[in-house]
């Protein structure tokens, strides 16, 4: 793939950032603005089609990818999409890679586990 290229989208249920924050039981939550995207199940639109956004990796120091927001069209109305666009050229079996943007009190203070902090008992 290409810089720039769009590598995959995000889908799932698209909702507000205070119910995304509600739903402790989903671990495949993207938090946008004021918005959030539970991916923990397949979307209305295309329930049939697996996507793969949701099973990429964190990684704040070698990141290949970066989310993008589009507001698009459909027949039935207007939609807002997430993508996952290449920050640089990717080889074939490269590891996919994305900055979560998660700092050590992300969370409720569960951030560290992502941001490299090793806890001391």
């Amino acid at each position: 793939m290409d810089k720039g290229d769009v590598v995959c989208d995000y889908h799932g249920t698209l909702m507000s950032d205070a119910e995304g924050r509600g739903r402790e039981d989903s671990i495949y939550r993207f938090f946008f603005k004021e918005l959030c995207i539970d991916a923990s199940s397949r979307c209305d639109c295309h329930p049939e089609v697996e996507t793969y956004g949701r099973f990429l990796n964190h990684s704040r120091k070698r990141p290949n990818l970066k989310p993008k927001r589009f507001d698009l069209t459909f027949p039935d109305g207007p939609r807002e999409l997430l993508v996952f666009l290449a920050l640089q050229n990717i080889k074939v079996g490269e590891e996919l890679l994305w900055d979560y943007g998660v700092t050590r009190t992300s969370f409720g203070g569960e951030g560290p586990c992502l941001v490299g902090y090793v806890a001391t008992r």
